[in-house]
């Protein structure tokens, strides 16, 4: 089956949300609905992103204001002779005079043949990428790491849901959830070193998280996403469904008529 198929009636809202990042906004913000929720904002531009940003500092050092917030954008990724490789989502998260950048990647190195592009600049490293924010946002910048969690997590390449490294989107999203759940573990969740879901059981709890994702950010029934494909039989020329309950149902009155002729 194609890439997406899992997804059933949402199919096509995820198709366009990973290779287009249409309803990207309300994908990530509808997590403000959650109780105790937290500013969430979606900004498809970094430099809007970025702007956004100070202006919520200024507010903040003004007003005494330091409830966290969350920045969710796209950072455009070049490789091999500076070709690009496409946009990437990030967030950043404010919290305790910090700024947090997370990536579900993890670090970044030009010699690994990937890196980060914006303002026309490629940077060497995420570490050059801290160096060019902490001067616009005048607090401390906290970057990633070592390895992010797409880069641990062993997904089949090829998928009925997304393909592998197509999921940033999906990994940011379940950590903000997170996030907004336990504010008061923002530092721990965004630094700690991610567990990988490489055996099957981990995989498929993934999936699950996935498909809820979707359910919660485009309002569709959830069951829509968790049915299984109904068999279907010909009578008449028409379709029908037959429904495990009947089945079971007639496997029964066979049983007792068999047992009945028997005695």
């Amino acid at each position: 089956m194609a890439e997406f198929s899992a997804f059933a009636d949402y199919r096509d809202v995820v198709k366009k949300l990973v290779n287009n990042d249409i309803g990207a906004k309300d994908f990530f913000e509808s997590l403000s609905s959650i109780e105790g929720g937290m500013r969430i904002c979606y900004y498809d531009s970094l430099s809007e992103a970025i702007k956004h940003i100070e202006k919520q500092i200024e507010k903040i050092k003004m007003k005494s204001d330091k409830k966290p917030f969350i920045v969710v954008t796209t950072i455009p990724l070049v490789g091999d002779n500076d070709t690009e490789e496409g946009t990437h989502s990030i967030f950043f998260t404010y919290s305790n005079d910090k700024i947090y950048l997370y990536d579900p990647n993890g670090s970044y190195d030009i010699r690994d043949n990937l890196a980060y592009k914006h303002d026309d600049i490629i940077f060497a490293n995420t570490g050059d990428f801290g160096k060019y924010l902490k001067p616009i946002f005048r607090l401390p910048v906290v970057l990633p790491k070592g390895k992010g969690i797409q880069q641990v997590t062993i997904l089949p390449p090829k998928s009925t849901y997304i393909n592998d490294g197509g999921y940033c989107m999906f990994f940011n999203w379940l950590l903000i959830e997170k996030i907004v759940r336990d504010p008061k573990q923002i530092h721990k969740l965004i630094t700690d070193s991610p567990a990988s879901k490489n055996d099957r059981q981990s995989r498929q709890g993934f999936y699950r998280d996935v498909r809820r994702a979707a359910s919660h950010s485009f309002k569709l029934p959830v069951k829509t996403i968790n049915k299984r494909p109904t068999r279907t039989t010909k009578k008449g020329g028409r379709r029908r469904t037959v429904k495990k309950t009947k089945r079971r149902k007639l496997r029964k009155t066979v049983k007792k008529r068999i047992k009945s002729k028997r005695r």
